[in-house]
C-alpha cells in the first residue's frame, strides 16, 4: 500500500506560496513638494543627524508590546489560513493597516519637544510633524518577493 502524500504536497505548495509574500510598513516613494524624499527625512528623524536628534518612531512601533502581540497573532492566523487552503491576503492587509496606523499613532504622540527656534518657525511645538506629509506617507504594502 502506497502512502498518499497529495495532501502534504498541497500543504507544502501553499506554504511556499505564503513564503513568497512580504509585508512592508513605512514610507515608500513619496516626496515633498520641493522634491525631497520623505523616506530620507523619515530616516533622518529615526536615526538623527548632526542637527536633528534621533526620534526613532519606527523602532518604537515595533518595540511596542501591543504591536508584538498583534504581529504574533496575525502571523498565526495567516499561517492557519494558508494551511487550511484559505485566502490569507485579507489577513495580511489588515495587519499592514494596523501596523501603519500604530506607526502613525507613535509619530503623532512622540514624547519630545522641538527647539524654540523650530517651534517658532512652525508656529506650534509638535515634533515629527510639520506639513503632515510624513504622517500621510506612512503606508503598507503586501507584495510578492
Amino acid at each position: 500500500m502506497a502512502l498518499d502524500l497529495s495532501g502534504f504536497h498541497s500543504l507544502v505548495k501553499r506554504l511556499e506560496k505564503l513564503e513568497q509574500k512580504e509585508l512592508k510598513v513605512g514610507v515608500f516613494n513619496e516626496h515633498y513638494d520641493d522634491g525631497q524624499s520623505v523616506a530620507q527625512v523619515a530616516m533622518w528623524q529615526e536615526k538623527g543627524t548632526s542637527n536633528i536628534p534621533s526620534r526613532p518612531f519606527m523602532q518604537r512601533t515595533f518595540d511596542n508590546d501591543e504591536v508584538k502581540k498583534l504581529i504574533a497573532a496575525s502571523f498565526k492566523a495567516v499561517a492557519l489560513r494558508a494551511i487550511r487552503g484559505l485566502s490569507y491576503e485579507s489577513a495580511l492587509q489588515i495587519l499592514g493597516a494596523n501596523l501603519a496606523n500604530h506607526m502613525k499613532h507613535i509619530l503623532d504622540t512622540y514624547p519630545d519637544r522641538n527647539t524654540a527656534s523650530t517651534a517658532a518657525r512652525k508656529g506650534f511645538n509638535k515634533v515629527l510633524y510639520d506639513s503632515g506629509t510624513l504622517y500621510n506617507s506612512i503606508k503598507f504594502r503586501v507584495h510578492r518577493v
